[in-house]
């Protein structure tokens, strides 16, 4: 019991930090905000390329998995790095 009202203390706090974080992420200027997601989809790039890799040397044989990770990976950072992410629209209503 103690375990488990523990565990979910820690996912709020969590949700709660994220939560603040990306209230104050909003009212940052745009140029920001495109540096920040340009960051953060080349470490995305990164950790699914390393999954990728990971697995690949885990099994023996070929690894379709393995393979998506890698190529989507790839394609996360050439994406972010050279520039070709669209900006967010804001719908207004």
């Amino acid at each position: 019991m103690a375990k488990g009202l523990m565990i979910m203390l820690v996912v709020f706090l969590v949700v709660g930090i994220l939560g603040w974080i990306m209230n104050k992420f909003g009212n940052a200027p745009e140029e920001k905000k495109k540096k920040y997601r340009k960051v953060f989809l080349g470490l995305y790039g990164l950790l699914w390329i390393g999954q990728g890799i990971f697995s690949m040397n885990e099994s023996n044989d070929f690894d379709w998995i393995a393979t998506a990770y890698l190529v989507l990976g790839l394609v996360l950072l050439i994406i972010a790095f050279y520039g070709k992410l669209r900006d967010p629209v804001n719908s207004t209503s």
